[in-house]
């Protein structure tokens, strides 16, 4: 009886022992995480543009205008109009200049910003790129403007725009950088066509236009793209709110 007691008590005493134990020990940590994390983030009010091209491998080269909403020593957070598959290791190139920069990096995430709006954000972990780069790359994207004016222009978030012309009928992304009754200003990738009026919707998330009748007034190739000057000749206020609402809403 009495050894059944004893038994006992050294069964407790055992439990006792290993909770202490348990309690004792620290928690497990990702300390590249957490320092990770600590980094400073700066968030891009309006984002900038810059183009990019990822290298997959050699059968699968991606070369886009993004919009870098932030960026941290060692991460970008950036919104592109393709969904860009996960990797472990590609070949970026940054075209903040004539010559690119370049680095290895790692697609970490990819997520449809709005359902249905062909846009998407993605997370780039830039772990080796270089510090010089990276001042490189921050000193561009803190002093980037895109006019040569004394005004400032504020780069608002892009916008899909069906665009039909007596040839064709295309889709492509831009960015309005201003906005009113009469016209907007835009930046673009490529030219349009200035010969004939068109016909451009905005394809806005959820919502678009009716089509709206407008001519391109002049154009100017830039560094950083296509500036693009153009007039509506019938738009009705609806639309334009529309549009405006949708740039301006953050």
């Amino acid at each position: 009886m009495e050894d059944k007691k004893e038994e006992e008590i050294n069964s407790e005493n055992i439990e006792n022992e290993q909770e202490i134990i348990e309690e004792e020990k620290p928690p497990l940590v990702d300390f590249k995480f957490k320092e990770r994390r600590k980094e400073e983030r700066k968030i891009l009010s309006p984002a900038r543009l810059v183009k990019i091209v990822v290298h997959y491998d050699q059968d699968l080269i991606i070369e886009k205008w993004v919009s870098v909403v932030d960026i941290s020593r060692h991460g970008m957070k950036i919104i592109i109009d393709i969904p860009l598959k996960l990797a472990e290791n590609v070949k970026i190139e940054f075209y903040t200049s004539k010559d690119p920069i370049q680095t290895e990096a790692r697609i970490a995430w990819c997520k449809e910003l709005i359902k249905g709006s062909g846009l998407y954000a993605a997370g780039l972990d830039l772990a080796k790129l270089s510090q010089e780069s990276f001042e490189n790359i921050n000193s561009f994207l803190m002093n980037f403007a895109p006019f040569e004016e004394r005004k400032a222009v504020r780069v608002k978030k892009p916008f899909l725009v069906e665009l039909k012309t007596q040839k064709e009928v295309k889709k492509f992304y831009t960015y309005a950088v201003d906005l009113s009754l009469t016209g907007m200003r835009i930046i673009n990738d490529f030219e349009l066509p200035t010969e004939e009026i068109i016909l451009i919707k905005a394809i806005l998330g959820g919502s678009e236009t009716e089509y709206i009748k407008a001519k391109v007034v002049w154009q100017e190739n830039k560094t950083f793209g296509v500036v693009i000057g153009i007039n509506f000749i019938e738009a009705n206020n609806e639309d334009i709110e529309k549009i405006k609402d949708f740039i301006y809403s953050s």
